[in-house]
């Protein structure tokens, strides 16, 4: 099974494949990468180029499943909203291409892979670098957290979007 993860934005979405046999509980990392939109842009003219990277992504990775990272409610609503509509983006990807999609809530992802739910972005960069051999050099926190996403949803593919 290969799952590709989304860590949603509209300046800058990271995204991260990993792989696992039917037949192991192994996991190998595939590739990552962030999507980078200019601030300045319209944000329609941001969302139509996330949604063809992710298009790109898809028919270049051909990932059974997607996982993406449910939107953190912080102090800045306006930032909320932005990652939903970012996640609304990689849904309408996932079903134009007829991937199945499922969410994860922040600390859900940090704690399946750390074991600590409450661990920093670069806490999980280290981790994903000592237990999946994973190269984190020049590697953006935003990648890094979407192959947590996606090692997440390989682990456990619960809560599917329908």
């Amino acid at each position: 099974m290969k799952v590709l993860g989304i860590d949603p934005g509209t300046i800058t979405a990271g995204y991260g494949l990993v792989e696992k046999p039917n037949s192991s509980q192994k996991i190998y990392v595939k590739g990552s990468g962030t999507i980078k939109m200019n601030s300045s842009d319209q944000l329609g003219d941001r969302l139509l180029l996330l949604l063809n990277r992710l298009n790109q992504l898809i028919e270049d990775f051909k990932p059974d499943e997607i996982g993406i990272e449910s939107p953190f409610l912080g102090k800045n609503v306006q930032s909320a909203f932005r990652v939903g509509e970012a996640r609304a983006i990689v849904m309408v990807a996932a079903a134009k291409n007829k991937i199945p999609v499922a969410q994860y809530a922040p600390t859900a992802v940090k704690s399946i892979v750390t074991g600590n739910g409450r661990a920093t972005k670069i806490e999980v960069a280290e981790f994903l670098k000592i237990a999946f051999s994973f190269d984190i050099t020049n590697v953006e926190l935003d990648a890094s957290d979407a192959v947590a996403v996606a090692i997440c949803h390989a682990y456990s593919q619960v809560d599917k979007i329908r």
